[in-house]
């Protein structure tokens, strides 16, 4: 039987070409701020070279205008440590904000809600010919967790069984495959758009989720002092052992004004977005004006 890890490793593999000779642009809406743009650029050199990436770039969007104010990308040169500076904000490559959303439809039907329990066991749940593992299987699982947890540790048992619980066995297997493709430009404009600007209860929910991710998940090294962040993460292991690792984060948490996406690639292990993006969105968080928001 053939194991699907979907937070170390996503079904379909997706070959991202985060390295690309042709260059990507920020759509002509952006007005580039260039103080924010050289702290940016700062924080993504850093991040970059703590975690060896082999490539990276970030976009922050101001909501309200629906702009975007900074937009970068380095990638290193040929077989040397010096990274130079390419745009790759129009190139796609699988993330998990398709998850995200699943999980605000679900919310929708009434049939999940962020308190209830699903019990994950160790781990690792048999569908059919498929394994479904969670990122900690081999240490025994999380056990009976709440949905909420469960998306803040990004914990696949417990999305897979609120996809069968609204859709049928059958169906949330496919759901589960299924991974959207989308750039930088694109996952900041969609999150903005399906969940950011919603004023309702279930986009509220998934805020919270994601806020939640923040202070108890995945996502804690994004946390900023002084402003409360929101935010997601994913990381995907393609077939030749490059990892892209992507995280989406939002701020203020109670009052949206900013996106910030960072998406890098890098070989082999280790490899997790949330402990290697999370602290270029941090720096980005903290060095912005107060003024700016």
């Amino acid at each position: 039987k053939r194991k699907i890890f979907v937070f170390l490793i996503l079904v379909p593999i997706v070959a991202a070409g985060c390295k690309s000779g042709k260059p990507a642009e920020v759509k002509d809406d952006s007005r580039l701020d260039t103080a924010l743009q050289v702290k940016v650029e700062a924080a993504l050199l850093d991040g970059m070279k703590d975690c060896q990436a082999d490539s990276g770039q970030v976009v922050v969007l101001d909501i309200d205008k629906d702009i975007f104010v900074a937009s970068s990308g380095f990638a290193m040169s040929g077989d040397t440590t010096e990274y130079l500076k390419v745009n790759f904000a129009d190139e796609s490559a699988a993330c998990g904000l398709g998850r995200l959303e699943w999980y605000l439809r679900m919310l929708e039907s009434g049939e999940v809600k962020l308190d209830d329990k699903q019990e994950t066991g160790n781990g690792v749940l048999v569908v059919g010919n498929d394994t479904i593992v969670d990122d900690n299987w081999r240490r025994g699982g999380y056990g009976k967790i709440s949905v909420k947890t469960a998306i803040a540790h990004n914990v696949n048992t417990t999305y897979f069984k609120c996809l069968s619980k609204v859709y049928g066995e059958d169906k949330a297997i496919d759901l589960f495959r299924r991974e959207k493709e989308l750039s930088v430009t694109e996952i900041a404009k969609e999150l903005k758009d399906s969940i950011l600007i919603r004023n309702d209860e279930y986009a509220d929910s998934i805020k919270s989720a994601m806020r939640f991710f923040i202070t108890d998940g995945f996502g804690k090294y994004a946390d900023c002092e002084g402003v409360k962040v929101a935010g997601y993460s994913n990381t995907t292991m393609t077939g030749s052992n490059n990892n892209i690792l992507d995280f989406y984060a939002y701020f203020p948490y109670d009052k949206p004004a900013y996106v910030v996406v960072v998406r890098m690639k890098k070989k082999g292990l280790p490899a997790s977005a949330g402990g290697m993006c999370a602290s270029v969105v941090r720096q980005i968080v903290s060095n912005i004006d107060k003024q700016i928001y």
